[in-house]
């Protein structure tokens, strides 16, 4: 089915602002569809225009920003220092302790930006459920880390520029850098969004083609044919690498120094709570986001990690002797196994990571400030935005700092500017573990405060066992990442501060605030979870795309079988499927039949020209599918009529659907209905939620089931009812209960349906089950596999009465040749009913 995608953007209102959207600050909604308005606050009217930030992020560039968030330099280039500190095993499990911990920090931010999406995010959930000067210290120590991690990026795509060309100053190659990446974050914040694309899809294939190849040397594949296993974990080398100290205790502290390292390794994982603000489906892509973060860290992190250890012995000097791709330990392990083309491409990926890093950096700390200023913690200038919704002046203060990395030019001022990238190292864990702190607010409030967790689009595994784990991860590796200055004969003062100036300058912004605004920790029944989330609910339709969006998810194509005479009806289909986001293509209907033409039967089935006319005509529509090869289609007649809320019913439809087709998780041939696929003596009829989706295997090739499981979905008719125990029919009913979309009982047509439905259902319940007795064919979905079939039977094979009789005895398995019944699925009440006009009969569809 092709589908409209909305593209509205949301307010995210202040936090402690009334909830009538005429008393906001900002704008109750704004759509990119509607004429640009610019808000003024009432009070000031005339003086001050903001508008907002636009929802320009799509689906795939979320799930980008979240990879490229997660695969960083570190991974390239810092991890060799980490191998030769603490050692191949210590390096890996470093990356998976710390991987865990991050994962559950995810978690926790995947549930709290999912229930209520904001722009810049932390800030403002740190405001929200903890105090006020959390948000405040969270926000400004983040933005100086991205705007002094800008200037740093520079710098070091700069120096590894000078790999290939020395001759030019880097200062010109810093200038190219920022000229870039205001290009990519002052338009629109999709420009943001492609650019990532085109990064992390750099990183991606470079890290495959990285392990694969790592596999392949490992195994002797390298043109040197040796052998390597696991040789650099064993004696004359060492697994865990000694450090600080000797022995027992010196194989910890390297251990440790893994988690440390490791830890800094993941800065940016956040990243993608940022752009929920911003992005089209935040409901949808954010948790995805999440989910996949924990394979992200087991494929990229962890089998990286494990391979740098078996490529490249610890104690290898160009470890910490070389800079820029010549300290890489992928460089050093493939030219050590006989392959020297590497450094070059290695040094382009290094200088493309940077320049992402640099452009996140300045995307991410533009949208913390315009957080601030939302929260009034930041002047309120930085709420304005351009036409295409980019806070402008956010953007350019967050940019500034690039101009820091011209300090690094010279030698005098690379000191100073050294220091000043020293003072951000702890904000990223200072950061994960505001986060997690927030959550266990958020929780403790959900519980207090009455709401129902079951109701929440994403919740987070472990809950507060998995964000307390994460926290005390966090504190011990900030409580411990200077140890070594407090070892015997290794106190080193610079070291010290710069290990730990990080901590006294969170704890001043936090105490600052406090004594400034006089702000109080926020109690459970006091922490608001609901201001500015009524507002997204009731606009979720037209922002979130509840339907398939590319090819191998939905119907290839909605054909409307119409006869050429009847423009009227050609005009009302045009206009109900526009105002619906539909697409539909005509199939011309027919008026005169030749009887030559009918299949064997057709004479003797009694049919009159308009039965013959309306027979073609679904034939035609039916061979229309089968000669384009379409895996699937939607077919209706022109009188059909549904509800604008059709997207909605056609995504509970499909997941219905899957419950009853699907095989469970983990299993070929097992499903939830025992009926599956024909019932037993005995057996009788089960209900089921579609909320038991989760328990059914994901389809591969369309969101009704795999093509493969069926035939026929027919969810526009004139009646149905229930498969009975002897027909060979599944017994399964998938119940859609409180379906705001479904009338009460009175109201609904029974028509020639089954009298069970409306006695024994409550109100505003559909039930999706196998066809039985269905009649017209106002809408249905074919499958490629199903449209063949019914194509040989009811157009060459034979024909005994009115097309859909034919069609419902095929899903009976009656007066079928060959293969049995099909497999049909339908809903009671039906999704797509029969238009009628007022007036005279004449006025009806003459298909």
């Amino acid at each position: 089915m092709a589908y409209m995608q909305g593209d509205v953007e949301v307010v995210n209102k202040q936090w402690n602002m009334p909830a009538d959207p005429a008393d906001l600050k900002l704008p109750a909604v704004e759509t990119s569809n509607s004429t640009e308005e610019d808000w003024r606050d009432p009070q000031e009217h005339g003086k001050t225009e903001y508008r907002y930030v636009k929802r320009g992020l799509k689906e795939r560039h979320v799930q980008f920003i979240a990879i490229g968030g997660t695969i960083g330099t570190g991974l390239f280039l810092g991890i060799g220092r980490h191998l030769a500190q603490s050692g191949p095993l210590s390096t890996f499990l470093g990356y998976i302790f710390t991987g865990c911990a991050i994962w559950g920090m995810m978690q926790c931010l995947g549930e709290m930006v999912t229930w209520l999406p904001l722009p810049g995010a932390i800030p403002q959930l740190g405001a929200r459920y903890v105090d006020e000067a959390v948000g405040f210290a969270v926000g400004w120590n983040n933005w100086y880390n991205m705007g002094i991690t800008t200037a740093a990026e520079f710098s070091a795509a700069a120096t590894l520029i000078s790999y290939w060309n020395d001759t030019i100053s880097q200062a010109v190659w810093i200038s190219i850098f920022i000229v870039v990446i205001l290009a990519l974050n002052v338009f629109a914040v999709s420009i943001y969004g492609e650019a990532e694309f085109i990064f992390a899809s750099i990183k991606i294939v470079t890290m495959v083609g990285l392990l694969i190849l790592a596999f392949i040397i490992d195994l002797g594949g390298g043109p040197n044919g040796d052998r390597l296993g696991f040789r650099y974990w064993k004696s004359p080398y060492s697994a865990m690498a000694e450090y600080i100290g000797t022995g027992d205790a010196g194989r910890f502290a390297g251990l440790f120094a893994g988690f440390i390292g490791a830890a800094f390794s993941y800065g940016g994982s956040e990243y993608v709570a940022v752009a929920a603000g911003e992005s089209q489906n935040p409901r949808k892509t954010i948790p995805q986001a999440v989910r996949r973060v924990f394979w992200r860290i087991l494929f990229f992190y962890a089998l990286g990690s494990l391979a740098v250890g078996v490529l490249v012995p610890h104690t290898e000097p160009n470890l910490t002797e070389k800079s820029g791709a010549e300290a890489s330990p992928w460089v050093i392990g493939i030219q050590r196994a006989g392959i020297s083309a590497l450094p070059s491409i290695i040094n382009a990926v290094i200088i493309t990571s940077a320049t992402s890093a640099g452009n996140a950096c300045v995307y991410i700390g533009s949208r913390y400030l315009y957080a601030l200023a939302q929260l009034g913690q930041a002047p309120q200038i930085l709420l304005w935005c351009t036409k295409s919704g980019v806070p402008l002046w956010c953007v350019l203060s967050t940019a500034s700092f690039s101009l820091l990395a011209y300090m690094s030019v010279s030698s005098g001022s690379a000191n100073v500017f050294g220091w000043l990238t020293n003072i951000s190292a702890l904000a990223s864990l200072l950061t994960w573990s505001t986060v997690v702190t927030a959550y266990l607010r958020f929780y403790r409030a959900t519980q207090v405060q009455g709401i129902d967790r079951g109701e929440m689009a994403f919740r987070a595994v472990g809950t507060i066992y998995t964000a307390y784990a994460s926290l005390a991860f966090f504190v011990i590796v900030i409580l411990g990442n200077g140890f070594a200055v407090f070892t015997k004969g290794h106190w080193n003062t610079k070291d010290f501060i710069i290990a730990y100036i990080g901590i006294p300058i969170y704890a001043v912004l936090i105490i600052g605030w406090k004594v400034m605004k006089r702000t109080r920790f926020i109690r459970s029944h006091e922490v608001d979870l609901m201001s500015g989330k009524a507002e997204i609910d009731r606009q979720e339709h037209l922002w979130v795309d509840h339907g398939p969006r590319n090819a191998w998810e939905k119907f290839q194509k909605i054909l409307v079988v119409n006869l050429p005479s009847r423009t009227d009806k050609r005009d009302a289909m045009s206009l109900a499927a526009a105002f619906s986001g539909l697409e539909v293509e005509y199939v011309d209907g027919v008026t005169d039949v030749d009887p030559k033409t009918l299949p064997p039967g057709g004479a003797q089935a009694g049919r009159t020209p308009a039965g013959m006319g309306n027979w073609r005509a679904h034939m035609n529509a039916v061979q229309r599918v089968v000669e384009l090869n379409l895996s699937s289609a939607l077919i209706m007649e022109d009188d059909a009529d549904w509800d604008i809320r059709i997207k909605d019913q056609m995504r509970d439809f499909a997941k219905a659907s899957r419950v009853l087709l699907q095989p469970i998780r983990g299993s070929a041939n097992e499903f939830l209905h025992p009926t599956v696929p024909e019932p037993k003596e005995g057996q009788k009829a089960e209900e089921f939620s579609i909320d038991d989706e989760e328990k059914v295997s994901s389809p591969r090739s369309s969101p009704y089931g795999d093509l493969d499981r069926w035939d026929l979905l027919w969810p526009g008719h004139c009646g149905s009812g229930w498969p009975p125990e002897d027909l060979h029919q599944p017994l399964g009913r998938v119940l859609i209960k409180d379906d705001p979309t479904v009338p009460e009982m009175q109201h609904i047509d029974q028509q020639m349906g089954s009298a069970v439905f409306m006695e024994v259902y409550a109100n505003h319940t559909r039930v999706i089950s196998h066809a039985h007795n269905n009649l017209c064919m106002l809408a249905y979905a074919i499958s490629q596999k199903g449209v063949q079939r019914i194509l040989f039977e009811l157009g060459i094979n034979s024909m005994s009465g009115p097309t859909d009789d034919g069609f419902r005895q095929m899903c009976h398995g009656q007066g079928v040749s060959q293969g049995g019944h099909l497999t049909c699925l339908t809903s009671q009440p039906q999704l797509f009913g029969q238009h009628r006009p007022a007036g005279a009969q004449a006025a009806f569809s003459d298909i």
